[in-house]
């Protein structure tokens, strides 16, 4: 099972870094208990593509940014609202969304675990680390 965990955690540092990139805000002042809106606002879109794109649950994105799993679903939620009429946000998200899916595997992950049963995770992590070795 730590193998499953550490793939989404490794996942999750990496959307970081590109949603850091993209804002050029340094990681450490958006991971700072800061609150100004430069360094909150590319926390909240952390956080909402994290929670899009089922990197984890509230709690293990929010243990990324020091942040508890109340605060996460804050963040999703207020996204959420801006998308609604902010199109700037949307081209944003747009392209941090091409940013994270070109530089990793995560959806092509996703859509071969979609319909393994939880108590046979560790052992498909296990088998698809196994078959993508030999290639």
């Amino acid at each position: 099972m730590n193998e499953y965990v550490n793939h989404y955690e490794d996942e999750l540092h990496h959307l970081l870094k590109v949603v850091c990139e993209h804002f050029k805000q340094p990681m450490d002042k958006v991971l700072s208990m800061n609150r100004h809106k430069a360094n909150a606002y590319p926390r909240h879109i952390f956080h909402h593509m994290a929670y899009k794109y089922e990197l984890g649950s509230y709690e293990s994105i929010g243990t990324i940014t020091n942040r508890d799993h109340a605060t996460v679903l804050h963040s999703c939620r207020m996204v959420a609202g801006w998308l609604t009429y902010d199109k700037d946000l949307a081209r944003s998200i747009n392209a941090l969304t091409n940013k994270f899916l070109n530089n990793n595997e995560v959806m092509a992950f996703q859509e071969k675990i979609k319909d393994v049963p939880i108590e046979l995770m560790p052992l498909f992590i296990e088998y698809i680390n196994q078959f993508e070795c030999k290639q």
